[in-house]
């Protein structure tokens, strides 16, 4: 599957099949193939459930380390109280790895992004967060703070959106992907025209778009600064 449209029939094959045998072999047998495109496509026109159980069978099928992190994931999530999260932190400890911190931090954006469920989107970024602290890896601590500031913005929290992408934005370098900069970048310029602060917001556009390498980060931010 090398094309959009050939990713997009094979979603369309997989939500037509009359069968979950079916579905297990049509997943099973593209399980290399199938990328953050596939998902991307799949969440777009498919329920939570069969998202889940698509993701549940291609884990499966890609190998021991993907579905030790599906089945630690929801274990993960369990709690109620910040104790109770400390403790699940404890007890899986040796389950934990950088991979999992990363799949929890691509459940937050995509609760936020896609989903529209902020609860989940709270809970993975709080998760994270302990794994994060736990497990000393400063550099995805950024990441955190992009979607916290994203799901703030969402809830309408301005002054809480706004302080989150700082943090992102006044990362060490070193700790920060261009891309994720560039995403807290345009993110803050949709903030300041949330505000109504049009004037503000050109400012930022126009100072950030010279350092914008992708050209749909480009053409993101030239269509905000647009409105």
């Amino acid at each position: 599957m090398k094309s959009r449209e050939d990713i997009e029939s094979f979603v369309q094959q997989l939500l037509a099949a009359p069968t979950s045998e079916i579905v297990r072999a049509l997943v099973t047998r593209n399980a290399s193939e199938l990328g953050p495109l596939f998902y991307e496509i799949l969440e777009a026109h498919a329920s939570a459930d069969f998202a889940i159980e698509v993701a549940q069978i291609h884990m499966a099928a890609r190998g021991d380390a993907e579905a030790r992190i599906l089945r630690t994931i929801p274990a993960l999530l369990d709690w109620e109280t910040e104790e109770e999260l400390t403790a699940l932190v404890s007890r899986h400890r040796t389950a934990l790895d950088e991979r999992l911190v990363d799949t929890l931090l691509d459940l937050a954006e995509k609760c936020i992004a896609y989903r529209d469920d902020p609860k989940l989107a709270e809970r993975a970024l709080k998760t994270a967060d302990a794994l994060i602290a736990h497990l000393q890896l400063a550099h995805l601590k950024p990441i955190s703070d992009l979607h916290r500031g994203n799901l703030h913005l969402r809830r309408g929290e301005i002054d809480l959106a706004e302080a989150a992408l700082e943090r992102t934005l006044q990362a060490p370098r070193g700790d920060l992907k261009a891309l994720v900069w560039a995403a807290a970048a345009i993110s803050k310029g949709h903030l300041l025209l949330s505000q109504g602060r049009a004037e503000d917001a050109v400012g930022w556009y126009a100072q950030i778009i010279p350092s914008l390498t992708d050209s749909h980060q480009v053409h993101l931010a030239m269509l905000l600064w647009a409105r």
